[in-house]
């Protein structure tokens, strides 16, 4: 009689060419089905879509030529994240009948351009290090002025996310440029680069003021992508014997089948629609509204030299014709921000700078920090480009990454 090893299975799950593969056929087809039901809700939204079985078949085996070479161990796992949030999402709305060959196309162009320009090194450089602790202490610090400056109230509310626009309109005039950067750079890296090291070394008392820490930042900001940093982290951590590639898919393939489950037994489907909905919807958007009258960032504090001609700023001007709602932010990512300024060549600069960015991340890092490299990415994938560096931490955390070394305190 033959015992099975449990190792085997796991060998199996883990094998990169067949689960890659399966992971990625099921979650683009259970994609397609979730953007086909959202439709009829949207179908305000007036799309020149061109879709036909001839097409889409072959945008269908390009895009699985592509994932096969983009799960290669040679290739930056980030373009692979970032394919799952701008490609996967823009050819699973083009296939349900609300996308266009145009946006399709420039998503694919980023894709590529990004993989070309981001290979990486294997593992990190000499850096100065950096005691855990310190940095915890600093971002209690931190945490609690930013509260102060936003006259935080506490409403638990917004952990049902009833409230969380209300919240935002609040705190919206109490921001400064302090609690803006320095915000993001907290909240989006520096404490969940200490949660993830404190859960790897066990240390409970951290983990749990870590996760009350961003908690807190919640109930300060309402960014509801502060909310779920927990769960994230602890989810790369869980898989973390699988190899990188395998976790990014299986927790897109998790990412999409929960919001299947969401859109149906939920009365709030967030994950479906604010991760991959709304962002590739509203790239066609942005794209069809801004095609013929480029901004070149006449929006900005910085670009004095061109007038800008619209009442509102862009992200509240598309939300208007987006939702009818000039008062809600209506912020996308690279392909749309890149279009809008300078069209395709915006679009090409944008992608080439994100790989050079990509760069700087050795598969080390990322195998070591995979949570918060996905939280890195998806702020390229939802905010202007230049604004994710400039008012995101970004710049300051590409700075830091590349000088110190978080390390757990004895």
């Amino acid at each position: 009689m033959y015992i099975i090893d449990n190792n085997i299975f796991l060998d199996f799950i883990q094998s990169t060419k067949i689960m890659n593969r399966l992971y990625n056929i099921i979650s683009l087809a259970i994609l397609i089905f979730l953007f086909k039901e959202y439709n009829t809700e949207y179908s305000y939204i007036e799309i020149n879509n061109q879709n036909s079985w001839l097409i889409s078949s072959i945008f269908l085996v390009f895009y699985f030529f592509l994932m096969e070479f983009l799960n290669q161990k040679k290739i930056n796992s980030l373009v692979l994240i970032y394919s799952h949030l701008v490609l996967t999402p823009s050819l699973a709305l083009f296939i349900s009948g609300s996308g266009s060959i145009e946006v399709l196309t420039y998503c694919f162009i980023s894709v590529i351009l990004i993989m070309f320009f981001s290979n990486n090194s294997e593992t990190e450089k000499t850096k100065y290090f950096l005691s855990s602790n310190l940095l915890l202490i600093i971002s209690v610090i931190f945490i609690f002025f930013n509260s102060l400056i936003l006259e935080t109230e506490f409403d638990f509310n917004l952990f049902l996310l009833e409230t969380v626009y209300d919240t935002r309109d609040f705190v919206k005039d109490l921001h400064n440029p302090f609690t803006l950067y320095f915000g993001s750079f907290f909240s989006k890296f520096i404490i969940p680069i200490l949660l993830t090291i404190f859960i790897y070394k066990k240390k409970y008392f951290q983990i749990l003021l870590c996760i009350v820490l961003l908690l807190w930042y919640f109930l300060s900001t309402s960014l509801k992508t502060v909310l779920f940093t927990p769960v994230v982290i602890f989810f790369f951590y869980f898989f973390r014997k699988y190899r990188t590639k395998n976790i990014i898919n299986l927790f897109f393939l998790i990412l999409i089948i929960s919001s299947l489950i969401g859109y149906y037994y939920f009365p709030i489907d967030l994950l479906g629609r604010r991760f991959f909905y709304i962002p590739a919807t509203l790239t066609e958007v942005y794209i069809n509204f801004f095609r013929d009258n480029q901004l070149y960032l006449s929006y900005a504090w910085y670009n004095p030299f061109v007038e800008y001609n619209y009442m509102y700023p862009p992200q509240y001007l598309i939300s208007g014709e987006f939702w009818a709602d000039e008062y809600t932010s209506a912020n996308n990512g690279l392909v749309s921000s890149g279009f809008m300024n300078f069209g395709l060549f915006g679009i090409v600069i944008y992608s080439i700078i994100l790989g050079k960015i990509f760069k700087i991340f050795s598969k080390q890092y990322i195998r070591s920090y995979l949570g918060v490299m996905f939280l890195f990415v998806f702020v390229f994938s939802t905010s202007f480009f230049v604004t994710s560096l400039l008012s995101h931490g970004i710049i300051l955390f590409a700075l830091f990454k590349s000088y110190y070394e978080v390390r757990s305190s004895k």
